[in-house]
């Protein structure tokens, strides 16, 4: 059996949305749940890909994972429809790189500016194109849902607090990190109370 490419392949959730449109029943589908049936239909037939904002709305009746895998793919993570979620907020992931925000950018061949809009700013969104590249070591669910203050048990310190402009951890950041699960009372101490001096060192 010949394999498909990559543009002939097609999710789980656009089958699911284009088998409605072949039973024209996805006009009142969308209608029901109040959402775009316009934007829903062009990604249905495949003229248009989903955007990140439309994933986020959809997330009650498909779970990321369906975006993400093709229909000849096994999902191979537990997966199950969200809330919906907040484009413009800090999902899991991002959260978590923060800091390393560019060692992330590079897998993805994304410039530092359309990094930092994405993990500092929050003007722009990873696509699902980015998301399925990572999707091999990340689950896709943690990119559409939110974070808590612990994240992963360590402490990331404010953009422009001991970070570089360039998405490099300092030298200092870098110390702190490499200790698991080190108390975030005593980062927070020493992040809070250096000299002027001393953060002047740091801060690259």
């Amino acid at each position: 059996m010949e394999k498909k490419s990559e543009s002939e392949r097609i999710s789980y959730a656009r089958k699911a949305l284009l088998d409605l449109v072949e039973k024209r029943e996805l006009r009142a589908w969308c209608m029901e749940r109040d959402l775009p049936h316009s934007s829903i239909y062009k990604v249905a037939v495949g003229t248009d890909i989903p955007s990140y904002i439309l994933v986020c709305q959809m997330l009650p009746y498909f779970s990321p994972a369906e975006w993400v895998y093709f229909t000849d793919e096994e999902i191979p993570y537990k997966h199950e429809p969200l809330p919906a979620f907040n484009p413009k907020e800090f999902s899991l992931f991002i959260k978590k790189h923060k800091i390393d925000y560019m060692e992330i950018a590079e897998k993805l061949g994304l410039t530092e500016a359309n990094a930092k809009n994405i993990f500092l700013h929050r003007r722009a969104n990873l696509s699902l194109l980015h998301i399925r590249k990572l999707a091999a070591e990340v689950n896709p669910e943690e990119f559409f849902v939110p974070a808590d203050e612990s994240v992963d048990g360590f402490f990331y310190p404010d953009r422009g607090d001991i970070v570089s402009l360039s998405g490099k951890t300092s030298w200092f950041c870098r110390r702190i990190r490499i200790i698991p699960r080190m108390p975030v009372l005593l980062v927070q101490f020493w992040s809070q109370n250096p000299t002027e001096l001393f953060m002047s060192k740091v801060i690259l």
